[in-house]
């Protein structure tokens, strides 16, 4: 596992030609800089580091928020049907979540959502195991 991280800061520091060559470089370069501006020319890195900050920041939130609004309502109040609500939600666990992803893009689809960072954070804001565990 630490192989693979010293050669992405090993191949961060070299030119591209240096990288392909044989035998590759073992010792850090003095490209990194170099390497550093172009990854900088080439893609907005800031924005999708804002960007990726939104998303994350927002899905742990609402995660947290819906879980234990879900999980304490299971743990504190007697309702109608709660136990087989309980079980529902623990059935879904068993899905794999792949048999999920075709109709959750044409749900997203249907709303309008697409290229939309909703549906990047909406749609796993209320995971079973976060209820589950919640509830515990």
């Amino acid at each position: 596992m630490f192989g693979a991280f010293y050669l992405l800061f090993l191949f961060a520091t070299h030119a591209r030609t240096e990288i392909i060559s044989m035998p590759p470089p073992l010792w850090f370069g003095e490209e990194f800089l170099a390497n550093l501006r172009i990854l900088m020319d080439k893609i907005p890195f800031w924005l999708n580091l804002g960007w990726s900050l939104y998303v994350g920041l927002l899905s742990t939130a609402l995660t947290l928020l819906f879980c234990s609004m879900a999980g304490c309502a299971f743990a504190l109040y007697e309702f109608r049907f709660k136990k087989t609500l309980f079980t529902l939600v623990m059935g879904t666990m068993l899905v794999p979540s792949f048999l999920g992803m075709i109709p959750s893009f044409l749900i997203m689809d249907a709303l309008g959502w697409i290229d939309q960072p909703r549906a990047l954070y909406l749609p796993g804001a209320a995971p079973a195991m976060g209820i589950f565990m919640m509830r515990q």
